[in-house]
């Protein structure tokens, strides 16, 4: 569970602190689907003992020792609810009395677009900090929209909320008082794309056991339930825990799932303490639910206002044609290019003259087929240029920024 956690806290560090930051959606996969794990063999005869011994499957049983009919009362249970226990385990003839979360739930992939929700709440003392995420995704086209609200989180700065949208490729993320910042892709593509599989949250959860069918949000499913016990992160060290996975009858993916727990702050991942606060003594609550809200219906995902007009694409600045990872942010643009150090150089000096800048060669510095520092000025604007080579590469990255 830290590194579940730690996932995330590492997504909202590479959201605030990259400039150049863009991501794959997780779609996908080629591995056909994992079945449901069938029932052990000994589950299977214990069951069919207990029909056996049941003299009327759907009647109370009645024992040689007694004289006379005795009204058995059913267990209550909820209108949606159909516990495993009911029937002598007729529904564990259907569905596995456990599973191995990590191993069974599907991806998304499946799906043509979904909706999902995702709340993250953390207690120590009197303090409490809440995480709040919205996903909307759709596989064809394949494009997403992510946002997050905080409350608080006093160091964030004032900082309650971000997006982030995703189309064609180019992510467009909004900060407050940051604007826009507009990238495509980038080296923060896998860990963020891992960020946004939900089903990440269930590689932490080993066996979990059968409850019965019940209908969330609209969709059938299949109840089970884990405490601590299931957690197989060594480094997680819960006191108690108790956590529901619903996974979905048809499609077998993940339609809720919420964990409660105690334990150690510092074991769940939780930076909560004040100084000189002991981690390892400290007893914090998480409380985590997802839950997909709305599957396979029609969504509409377009481009921020605020990012209508960014990016190099509509870069003020000429770009090279061969421009790729590139991103943008307030009056600066970066990418990256193949283009010989010398004919950049030139494309920069030519076009940029060209557009009414005039080049100050006297205070530029330029290294042969390596590095160059163009500085060019425009009435009272002054732009600056940089080329600089990739460590063991034959690409460039170049910066356009306005003073």
């Amino acid at each position: 569970m830290k590194n579940l956690l730690n996932r995330w806290l590492l997504l909202f560090v590479l959201l605030l602190g990259m400039s150049a930051l863009a991501c794959n959606l997780p779609f996908g996969g080629e591995e056909e689907p994992t079945p449901r794990p069938t029932q052990e063999a000994d589950d299977s005869e214990a069951e069919e003992s207990v029909v056996e011994e049941t003299a009327v499957p759907d009647e109370p049983v009645v024992t040689e020792t007694e004289q006379e009919p005795v009204a058995t009362e059913e267990p209550a249970v909820e209108p949606t609810t159909e516990t495993a226990e009911a029937e002598g385990g007729l529904l564990s003839n259907i569905f596995p009395q456990s599973l191995t979360v990590r191993d069974t739930v599907q991806e998304f992939d499946t799906l043509d677009s979904y909706e999902m929700e995702m709340t993250i709440t953390t207690t120590v003392s009197d303090t409490t900090q809440t995480i709040h995420a919205t996903m909307i995704v759709s596989t064809d086209p394949a494009q997403s929209q992510m946002s997050f609200s905080f409350e608080g989180m006093e160091d964030m700065g004032g900082m309650d909320s971000m997006s982030m949208t995703q189309i064609e490729g180019i992510s467009y993320m909004i900060i407050p008082e940051f604007g826009c910042i507009t990238s495509s892709a980038s080296e923060a593509e896998d860990t963020f794309a891992n960020s946004l599989d939900a089903n990440q949250f269930l590689e932490e959860v080993g066996d979990a056991t059968l409850v019965g069918e019940e209908t969330i949000n609209g969709i059938e499913t299949v109840h089970y339930t884990f405490d601590e016990t299931a957690m197989q992160d060594e480094t997680t060290q819960f006191n108690s825990a108790q956590g529901d996975v619903y996974v979905a009858k048809e499609g077998n993916y993940i339609v809720r799932f919420r964990l409660e727990g105690e334990g150690p702050v510092g074991s769940m991942g939780m930076a909560m303490l004040e100084d000189g606060a002991d981690e390892d003594q400290t007893v914090g609550l998480i409380v985590i639910q997802m839950d997909l809200v709305s599957v396979n219906e029609p969504v509409e995902i377009t481009i921020p206002v605020e990012c209508e007009n960014s990016g190099v694409t509509n870069s003020e600045y000429p770009i090279l044609e061969d421009a790729y990872e590139s991103g943008s942010f307030g009056g600066i643009v970066t990418y990256k290019t193949d283009t010989p150090f010398a004919d950049a150089v030139t494309f920069y000096q030519e076009s940029l003259s060209a557009a009414g800048w005039v080049y100050q060669e006297s205070d530029s510095f330029i290294m042969d087929g390596s590095t160059a520092l163009m500085y060019f000025d425009q009435n009272d604007r002054s732009l600056t240029v940089t080329i600089t080579q990739e460590t063991g590469s034959s690409a460039f990255t170049i910066v356009i920024f306005e003073e």
